[in-house]
């Protein structure tokens, strides 16, 4: 589990990034970012169209260990992660390699 400061917690976080944030999507994620917020702060989003719930526990669980090995390239900002049914099948490293292009994308706007 990621640190409670590191964590979106409340919907009005999560409403505020999806609203005010830029999008960016990949063919398994979608990655809503908000810079110009203290910190880099994490919010996760598995619909259940990603699969049951053992399957979405699984896709939490990645993509956070995959945010932990990306924090230190992070841009400061809010994140919200939205999982698509695409990840249900995926691994780390695929995740990691989904997340990291959409970061990258993310880095170029936030300069």
């Amino acid at each position: 589990m990621l640190p409670r400061q590191e964590r979106l917690t409340r919907s009005g976080e999560f409403r505020e990034v999806c609203r005010e944030g830029r999008r960016y999507a990949g063919g398994a994620l979608v990655l809503y970012f908000l810079p110009g917020r203290p910190g880099t702060r994490l919010g996760l989003r598995v619909p259940r169209r990603v699969g049951t719930a053992v399957e979405r526990n699984r896709v939490r669980r990645l993509l956070r260990e995959a945010y932990r090995q990306l924090r230190g390239e992070l841009p400061p900002g809010w994140y919200v992660l939205v999982a698509r049914s695409e990840c249900a099948g995926m691994g780390i490293m695929e995740l990691r390699e989904a997340l990291g292009s959409l970061v990258k994308k993310a880095e170029a706007d936030a300069r």
